[in-house]
């Protein structure tokens, strides 16, 4: 009898550590890298090694565009057309991969899902050139971000999309339907951002999104909800509730619906240094203390434990973080990710 209580006592022990490694898989530590991995960008080869081996779960190399930064960037016609990355083309002479993104990508796609993504606020253009282009152009570039996708070996493809120029907000619904067209099975994240001036109606919402995927049933692996920068909030678990409340969408037959983001697609992002948090601790750090990063750990366990579901938190971006490694387990362990 004795042994029999043992072994099952063992048996539950087991099946409680499994389900608690199952959960800490689930959790989603993400970073952004804003650069152009070495050689070639700011980033040292010591920052992605350091990258590679921290508690990270998932990395967004951003941003990916077809069109030059700025109000006035310039998009080149159809026939040449260039994917670049922080300025940078991806591919060499020839169609040939870059080298030292392919090598970066494959690094830290040993142990985390490697991701890109296209847009971002300081390219409005793109979108407005995706809102204009006839179709056949549309599914062009859906197929080349599809096939950088391949050629790299990335997981997946995030959608920012911020205030285009011309106001036309087209060019989103339309390359996320021709992305999934062709790859209906696509894992794809969207990285809505607001502040006093963007309203639910906005495209940089993330009601606007989740409105938009509703109408042409598409459904993203999670949003990466920015809370930083002049998105900044006194209260960002707070804003995470509003974000995850029910909300009326109106649909393209001129129904309505209720919707609301479920929780397990809530990704909130940080920021250090960009106003995530009040001004006396803008760094997220808190000078001689352990843990290091706590203000920012402190507001990712606060929503984790606050709305079941949420899988995690991100953060923008790595450039701002003076040590990687400690940041990305200090917030591991505050989402239940990192024993």
């Amino acid at each position: 009898m004795l042994s029999y209580l043992r072994v099952a006592a063992s048996i539950a022990a087991v099946l409680v550590w499994s389900a608690a490694c199952a959960e800490a898989a689930d959790r989603v530590n993400l970073v952004y890298v804003n650069d152009w991995p070495p050689p070639g960008g700011q980033m040292s080869v010591d920052q992605l090694n350091t990258l590679g081996s921290s508690d990270f779960t998932h990395v967004v190399f951003a941003y990916v565009n077809i069109c030059e930064p700025g109000a006035s960037g310039f998009c080149p016609p159809v026939d040449r057309l260039e994917l670049k990355l922080n300025g940078q083309p991806v591919y060499g002479p020839g169609g040939a991969t870059v080298g030292s993104l392919q090598n970066a990508v494959r690094l830290l796609g040993r142990s985390k899902d490697v991701y890109f993504s296209f847009g971002g606020a300081e390219h409005p253009r793109t979108w407005d050139y995706l809102a204009r282009a006839d179709d056949e152009t549309v599914e062009k570039v859906a197929l080349r971000l599809l096939t950088f996708m391949d050629n790299y070996g990335f997981a997946g493809i995030d959608l920012d999309i911020w205030k285009p120029v011309t106001g036309l907000t087209d060019g989103y619904v339309r390359l996320l339907s021709s992305l999934l067209r062709h790859f209906p099975e696509l894992d794809f994240s969207s990285s809505p951002y607001s502040n006093a001036l963007v309203g639910a109606g906005d495209p940089a919402s993330i009601k606007w999104q989740r409105c938009a995927m509703e109408g042409i049933g598409a459904e993203p692996i999670w949003f990466n909800r920015k809370y930083y920068g002049d998105a900044f909030t006194a209260d960002i678990p707070r804003t995470a509730g509003d974000d995850l409340a029910p909300f009326a969408c109106a649909m393209p037959d001129g129904s309505s619906h209720q919707l609301r983001v479920a929780a397990e697609k809530l990704v909130p992002v940080l920021a250090t240094g960009d106003g995530t948090l009040p001004p006396s601790l803008a760094t997220c750090t808190t000078t001689g203390a352990t843990p290091f990063y706590e203000p920012c750990a402190t507001v990712a366990s606060t929503i984790v434990s606050d709305y079941a579901g949420v899988p995690g938190a991100a953060v923008w971006r790595h450039m701002n973080i003076k040590y990687l490694e400690e940041y990305a387990r200090e917030i591991g362990v505050a989402i239940g990710g990192t024993p």
